[in-house]
């Protein structure tokens, strides 16, 4: 008999639970350096942070801010010309 085998997609949205997560995951893609897995990083973390509404909420722009120890303030956060994204007041 022919076994089936069953697979399921894979969301690393799910896997992102926590800040230390969220901010984890956004270092990782940060220090790798390309663009696309960057944009990536962004889109999983919004789904992550849209599933988990009614919990504790980070902007985007407080989790990156703990990807770099130096900034003291979101306006500080070097957004790199290089990723093609623009940061929205």
């Amino acid at each position: 008999m022919k076994r089936t085998e069953q697979w399921s997609r894979f969301d690393a949205a799910d896997c992102l639970v926590t800040e230390a997560d969220m901010v984890a995951y956004l270092q990782a893609a940060l220090e790798d350096g390309d663009p696309a897995l960057l944009t990536a990083a962004f889109e999983d973390v919004e789904r992550a942070r849209a599933k988990l509404r009614g919990q504790p909420h980070y902007t985007l722009e407080e989790l990156l801010a703990r990807c770099d120890p130096s900034v003291t303030a979101a306006s500080e956060i070097d957004w790199g010309s290089d990723v093609g994204l623009e940061r929205f007041e």
